[in-house]
């Protein structure tokens, strides 16, 4: 099953409002589906993760690809599974939760870490040419945390679901002043790859109309 968003920052506030009193699960309730909700500033000690390393970026793309970045359209197409179970629900929570921790921490090689060759590839395809030599993605991956005013808040983690394919999908709403002063809203999907829960891609409903 699937449906249809329309993008803009009002969509994000109905996004918002619709995690916060738990409605927004395809008819479930929001305990069909465990969520963490904010608001909160995961801090850079929550970024844990074993960093990739300029290395292995490097070869990634490489041997790979990039995609072009996909032009923006004002809706997208959503695909709607079944409420996640709680121990998986809980797991891609902390999984996004770290992975905004790493951001906060400016911290690059671990926030990849997060991700899969996949995501890195077509979600951040201008990063190929930031990282064209080890030297270059060193510098790069070298962690640099952003002031406190430009930390990332975490309004609401909502909507976990289990997908058709067997990933699962959440709603991520947040406040990045990097983005501007409005709350921005983004769908991921997340899949577990040999034990390790990793995001594999990402729908932005940041920009306005």
């Amino acid at each position: 099953m699937s449906t249809r968003f329309r993008r803009g920052s009002f969509g994000v506030l109905i996004i918002l409002s619709l995690i916060m009193t738990g409605v927004f699960q395809t008819g479930a309730l929001a305990q069909d589906a465990p969520s963490q909700i904010g608001p909160v500033i995961p801090p850079a000690s929550a970024c844990t993760v074993e960093p990739r390393t300029a290395e292995e970026l490097v070869a990634l793309f490489a041997n790979t690809t990039p995609t072009e970045p996909m032009p923006f359209a004002t809706t997208e197409t959503i695909t709607i599974g079944k409420p996640a179970d709680t121990a998986s629900a809980e797991q891609v929570t902390a999984l996004i939760y770290q992975a905004v921790a790493c951001l906060n921490a400016g911290d690059f090689g671990r926030f990849f870490a997060l991700l899969t060759d996949h995501a890195i590839v077509t979600i951040f395809p201008w990063v190929a040419e930031e990282l064209a030599t080890e030297e270059a993605a060193a510098q790069k991956l070298a962690p640099s945390p952003p002031p406190a005013n430009f930390l990332t808040t975490i309004l609401g983690i909502g909507s976990i679901a289990l997908l058709p394919d067997g990933s699962f999908s959440a709603v991520l709403v947040q406040l990045d002043p990097n983005a501007g002063d409005q709350p921005t809203a983004l769908i991921l999907t997340a899949v577990e790859q040999d034990g390790a829960w990793l995001i594999d891609n990402a729908i932005d409903f940041a920009a306005s109309e």
